[in-house]
């Protein structure tokens, strides 16, 4: 299913910057830069948070746990392996909308070493919050609405996609 979830962390953004850019249109670099990599951010949502939580809750829901407690492998172990699942999932979608978005807005990217540890850091931390959700959530139900709940607040309500100062107070 690896195809639909490069689908969804991808379109959903994709067509976010697009949107940004028709009817949020300026030539601020600083807030361009915010539309881009914030969109990026939402690709990593999508991929790492929204889809290790819904693994992790419908193995626990369906008892995939109680089958990898026979095998010769730590718990930690497996976490570790289904997380770095997802951070490679999140990386080509990362990398699409950083191309994409730079070409959209007409802004030159600037190759600096440390975007490679920001590109694996960022979904592992954010993988390790939808592991996190899907393990402690009571059904996968319940850890679709938190991880949704997450993504709406990441995306509209910190700034992700704006300067703080340009959002509410509260």
């Amino acid at each position: 299913s690896w195809q639909w979830f490069f689908l969804v962390a991808s379109v959903i953004p994709l067509s976010l910057l697009f949107f940004l850019h028709s009817v949020a249109m300026t030539s601020n670099a600083t807030i361009i830069l915010y539309y881009i990599t914030g969109n990026v951010i939402i690709s990593l949502m999508f991929n790492s948070l929204a889809m290790l939580s819904g693994h992790l809750s419908w193995a626990k829901q369906s008892n995939t746990f109680d089958f990898y407690a026979g095998l010769p492998v730590s718990r930690a172990a497996l976490i570790l392996a289904i997380v770095s699942i997802a951070v490679l999932f999140a990386i080509p979608g990362m990398i699409l909308l950083l191309i994409l978005g730079s070409l959209l807005f007409s802004m030159p990217l600037t190759p600096n070493p440390l975007v490679i540890v920001v590109l694996l850091l960022t979904p592992l931390a954010l993988g390790a919050v939808g592991a996190l959700i899907g393990v402690l959530a009571q059904n996968q139900q319940v850890a679709n609405v938190v991880t949704n709940l997450s993504l709406v607040v990441v995306m509209f309500l910190s700034p992700v996609l704006a300067p703080a100062s340009a959002l509410p107070g509260v």
